[in-house]
């Protein structure tokens, strides 16, 4: 507790099942800096969070169903996992300091490199290091032109591979990133092409997979 006064940090706490007595309720009752959270609440506030944004094609390409059939479609993002900011180092010494204006308390990493067998001989710049990826007991050294010439590259494509049943597909595989596909905007024959091969897929319960 006095660590949290201290830094002005304020801890939620959230029981789930039934403990009997609510093992955290003296120390609410001691300090503001505890806070009980009630199951219902902690839901409310964990809601999922909607941001509108402009609908823009993350890509356009063809639909290739068969060497007879590619429809052109455009993929847009529907949902998008969005992280929490990282923690950052800080300085209690610095923000401690007295100054007008007073001083930042964010700590700055600075890296220095060495020879492995001269530590305190001078320092390595830029222009005279190259990446390493370990192999086995060795470390084979890879410069920017061998990392471009061994860089793996593809055409971008949507290939149908085939269908399976939709009863496959269970909810969890649509919580995490989720794209649209859909018609070429303005490209009737696109549209119609989808929207059948759509109505077909729901007849038959079945999705594509690509």
């Amino acid at each position: 507790v006095k660590q949290l006064e201290a830094t002005g940090t304020r801890l939620l706490v959230t029981l789930f099942g039934s403990i009997g007595a609510d093992p955290w309720r003296d120390l609410v009752s001691k300090s503001g800096q505890v806070r009980s959270v009630p199951l219902p609440a902690l839901a409310r506030q964990c809601s999922l969070s909607v941001k509108p944004v402009e609908q823009r094609a993350k890509v356009r390409l063809h639909l290739t169903i068969s060497e007879d059939m590619q429809i052109p479609v455009g993929i847009y993002s529907r949902t998008t996992r969005v992280s929490f900011p990282t923690l950052k180092k800080r300085s209690k010494m610095s923000a401690a300091l007295p100054g007008d204006p007073p001083k930042s308390d964010g700590v700055i990493l600075e890296r220095t490199y060495h020879v492995a067998d001269d530590p305190d001989g001078e320092e390595v710049v830029a222009e005279d290091r190259i990446k390493g990826h370990k192999y086995g007991q060795s470390i084979v050294p890879m410069s920017e032109y061998d990392e471009a010439a061994l860089m793996y590259t593809c055409e971008r494509t949507l290939t149908c591979l085939g269908f399976a049943p939709a009863s496959s597909i269970a909810p969890e595989h649509s919580v995490h990133h989720v794209d649209s596909v859909v018609a070429d905007r303005g490209d009737q024959w696109a549209f119609c092409a989808l929207e059948s091969l759509i109505d077909a897929m729901v007849s038959e319960s079945v999705v594509l997979i690509a």
